[in-house]
C-alpha cells in the first residue's frame, strides 16, 4: 500500500494459493480487528468507515492486486 499522509495504521490482508473463477463467489469473508489491551477502538477519523447497515460496495476500502490499486479509492 502507497504511504498516506496522515495515517497511523492500516490493516493488510492477503491470500496465498488457490483460484477464483471469473464471476464465482467466495461467500463471506469475516474479519475481527481488535486493540492489543481490548479497549474500543476510535473510528471517528476512519476514511474506510460507512454509514451502510447491510452488505454493499465499499469503495473507501481500496484494493491492491500486485501493488497496483485494483479497487475503490484510497485516502
Amino acid at each position: 500500500m502507497p504511504a498516506v499522509s496522515g495515517a497511523d495504521a492500516y490493516i493488510e490482508v492477503g491470500f496465498t494459493g488457490g483460484s477464483l473463477a471469473p464471476g464465482a463467489n467466495t461467500g463471506e469473508i469475516q474479519l475481527r480487528v481488535s486493540r492489543t489491551d481490548w479497549q474500543p477502538v476510535s473510528e471517528t477519523n476512519d476514511y474506510s468507515r460507512g454509514a451502510a447497515t447491510a452488505y454493499t460496495d465499499a469503495m473507501t476500502v481500496p484494493g491492491y492486486v500486485g501493488g497496483s490499486l485494483a479497487w475503490g479509492t484510497q485516502p
